[in-house]
């Protein structure tokens, strides 16, 4: 544990905050260095890429987390 606070990007499913008591897996997405937590939305568009696999049924409901691995002061 670093003290340190963290910024978080969090990609929700269409309906999520219909579904008040439903459970949904969680994703993590870790960066590598050098990038972000936003690169996951920026370049490689992880929300488009759940979105479109959602669509065509090859991916369930999910959380996906994207933490900043760069603690903020």
């Amino acid at each position: 544990m670093t003290g340190g606070r963290r910024r978080i990007h969090v990609y929700a499913p269409p309906g999520y905050q219909q579904e008040t008591g439903k459970h949904y897996p969680v994703l993590y997405l870790l960066h590598g260095s050098g990038d972000n937590d936003s690169h996951w939305t920026l370049l490689g568009r992880a929300n488009v890429l759940a979105d479109n696999l959602l669509a065509d049924g090859r991916a369930v409901p999910m959380l996906i987390v994207m933490p900043d691995g760069q603690v903020a002061e």
